[in-house]
């Protein structure tokens, strides 16, 4: 990957009831993780920021997970029945 192709800013296009409003300027995600890694660098310092880094998420099952555990638990006509009414 180019590292230079994708440090253009992007006009921030905001959809609502009342057209496109166009103003703010996003951020590349290169240059957004950039930023962001440097701030916690200042302020929290390089062992602390590389500590935040590498902060385990054990404990906490990852989304597809959670979600097939929510599944396996359902009754399709309990959920059916609250979620569009009894006929």
């Amino acid at each position: 990957m180019n590292p230079q192709a994708n440090l253009r800013d992007e006009p921030a296009r905001i959809h609502c009831s009342r057209g496109t409003i166009s103003g703010e300027t996003l951020m590349t995600e290169e240059r957004l993780i950039r930023q962001a890694t440097d701030v916690l660098i200042e302020n929290l310092g390089i062992m602390e920021a590389t500590r935040f880094f590498t902060l385990s998420r054990e404990g906490r099952p990852e989304p597809v997970e959670r979600h097939r555990a929510w599944q396996g638990d359902l009754d399709k006509e309990v959920f059916f029945a609250e979620i569009f009414g009894a006929d």
